[in-house]
């Protein structure tokens, strides 16, 4: 029954519009939902708050069976009581921290020790550290740059490390174990001391539940710790061998061959300022910029190497620096931090600043091609902590869904046709933006063309992708064709309509342009009605059901990331408009049981 059919009362008592009886209603914490999640099958709490498909309760719900407003309002306020103090003993047993607090620890430490294996854990100046950044790509100008000196004293302070430039066995075998956690949670026991370095990070006594649910988190964490520290390694080792083989030839990349025209940094941000207008969020990213190139370096000189560097050098600067350590320079804030013990800023600001510095980049590009050849920032984000762990649907529930959604199709309506597109785990901006002469042909396999332009070659204004990857051309799956599809399209070209679903509008704040905010709500509220209220379960879920099937079939992640616009350009242009067919072979392979639309 929801809750509408239900008068509020004092004490979290509800009574029903009939009268009948009084329900006793309090909301489940989300610390408290987590936590549940990791009670063993013995503990009596988990029937209390866990349904028994496995998600978390939201809400406690009991009837007191009593007409009386006074004696439901007694038994209601002792219910929750009891329910309140059920709370209080999880939260208390999970002390010092939660799920969230552990994986906070477990981010904090895997940002300080990334940037430490990238160079800042030894005593080097912020220009030895761009010097060596800068020759990061080709380690005989890293010998020519004084990178020897550097090298030794890494070697000085590891004396344990090999110096062989091949990755050492028992690296890679952490590394494949690690790996292997993630989908198996109980290959943790084959590493041996893994819970001794997991301990060593949280740093504190936390309860085993939690242990049991950041065990797949923290090795993913390690894993990227591990990575970085060998490829570090590996550069020393280069270093040396080097100064004691001059014979090996090491493979050079072209420097930068300065051009007429060429734009210097401060050059690039006083433009970008121009056009887009004075915004504070900016001031922060672009004295980063200015402070670790120089305002004077060429913007066509900054590769992808300077990009990685920059990213390093952005995760050890100290939250607040500006207030917290004034008058110092980003470089000097965080040696300051690590002596204080601050935290540096956070994965969301990290992603931020680096968000920022692309789109500065990408204007650069739309605006004048001259002044670059492509944005080394692209792509460089680093994780950031998920709230919700989703998944896909099942074939049941799919079934559910499209049941709800289907008064939708027989209104031609983008609820249930860009659901239904959504089989093929494109996102739902992209098929909300589809233009009518974007459903093609090719060998007999209609397909959708993501792009920029319009039927007559010009640029669509209000077209908006998350990256480059997102254009591309994706197949459409075999049921979604079989339910009328092509109709549809015929019918919008009939009605002169330019858009696939033309009573689509995205939502526009400032220069933000949101196509799928309204869709999003719409269908995110019908999965929560009719299939399961579960967070897990989303629009979104489409694409990790994509990838969810494709594995079981051993279909190549690469053809999966070429489908769904993960792979990186030079990828989704292998598997072209002439490869379409073999993509849409593959898709076809993917089954949904009994879905009929």
């Amino acid at each position: 029954m929801s809750s509408a059919s239900f008068r509020a009362k004092r004490n979290g008592v509800s009574a029903p519009k009939n009268g009948l009886t009084r329900n006793v209603r309090l909301i489940v914490p989300a610390d408290v939902q987590t936590i549940a999640l990791g009670l063993p099958e013995t503990d009596a709490r988990l029937a209390l708050l866990v349904h028994e498909d496995g998600r978390p309760k939201g809400a406690l719900i009991k009837t007191t069976r009593r007409r009386n407003a006074e004696e439901a309002d007694g038994i209601g306020e002792a219910l929750r009581r009891e329910w309140k103090a059920v709370f209080a003993s999880l939260r208390a047993e999970h002390k010092p921290g939660g799920v969230s607090q552990a994986r906070e620890r477990i981010d904090a430490w895997r940002t300080e020790e990334v940037a430490t294996a990238l160079g800042f854990d030894v005593e080097i100046s912020l220009l030895e550290y761009k010097a060596r950044a800068e020759a990061l790509a080709s380690p005989a100008a890293g010998v020519e740059h004084g990178g020897l000196v550097w090298a030794e004293r890494y070697f000085g302070e590891r004396p344990e490390a090999s110096r062989g430039p091949a990755m050492p066995p028992e690296t890679f075998m952490l590394l494949d174990r690690l790996q292997v956690i993630e989908t198996s949670p109980e290959a943790w026991r084959d590493i041996d001391g893994f819970d001794t370095v997991l301990n060593a990070v949280l740093g504190a006594r936390w309860a085993a539940t939690t242990r049991t649910i950041v065990r797949p988190y923290f090795a993913k964490a390690w894993m990227e710790v591990v990575r970085a520290q060998e490829q570090e390694r590996r550069y020393a080792a280069t270093l040396l061998e080097l100064a004691h083989r001059p014979d090996i030839v090491v493979p050079r990349h072209p420097t930068h061959v300065p051009r007429p025209g060429d734009k210097r940094l401060d050059e690039l941000l006083a433009a970008y300022l121009a056009a887009k207008g004075e915004n504070k969020d900016y001031r922060a990213p672009m004295r980063a910029l200015k402070e670790f190139f120089g305002e004077k370096k060429p913007i066509r000189a900054i590769g992808r190497q300077d990009a990685r560097a920059f990213l390093a050098f952005i995760q050890t600067v100290p939250s607040n620096a500006t207030k917290k350590f004034p008058g110092k320079t980003l470089a000097e804030a965080a040696e300051a931090r690590i002596k204080t013990g601050d935290p540096a800023v956070s994965v969301t600001t990290v992603r931020t600043y680096m968000n920022h510095v692309s789109m500065i980049w990408n204007w650069a590009l739309a605006e004048n091609e001259a002044w670059l050849d492509k944005n080394p920032f692209e792509g460089l984000m680093p994780q950031a902590a998920p709230k919700v762990q989703r998944e896909g649907f099942t074939d049941e529930e799919l079934i559910k869904l499209f049941a709800a959604l289907a008064p939708h199709k027989a209104e031609d309506h983008s609820l249930f046709w860009v659901t239904a597109l959504s089989l093929n785990g494109a996102r739902i901006s992209e098929l909300l933006q589809l233009r009518t002469h974007e459903v093609r042909e090719h060998d007999g396999v209609h397909f959708l063309d993501f792009g920029e332009f319009d039927d007559q070659g010009l640029r669509i204004g209000q077209a908006q992708y998350k990256n480059q990857r997102s254009i591309r051309p994706a197949p459409i799956h075999p049921l979604v064709i079989e339910a009328g599809f092509l109709n549809l399209v015929e019918r919008r070209k009939a009605a002169g309509e330019a858009q696939l679903f033309p009573k689509v509008k995205p939502r526009v704040v400032g220069q933000k342009v949101d196509w799928s905010h309204y869709h999003s709500k719409r269908i995110n509220k019908i999965i929560d009605d009719h299939v399961s209220d579960a967070p897990k379960l989303v629009a979104h879920s489409f694409r990790h059901m994509l990838r969810e099937r494709a594995l079981d079939l051993d279909i190549s992640p690469e053809i999966i990331d070429a489908i769904g616009g993960w792979a990186p350009k030079t990828v989704a242009a292998k598997y072209g408009v002439k490869r379409i067919g073999m993509l849409h072979r593959n898709l076809a392979r993917i089954k949904f049981g009994a879905l009929k639309l």
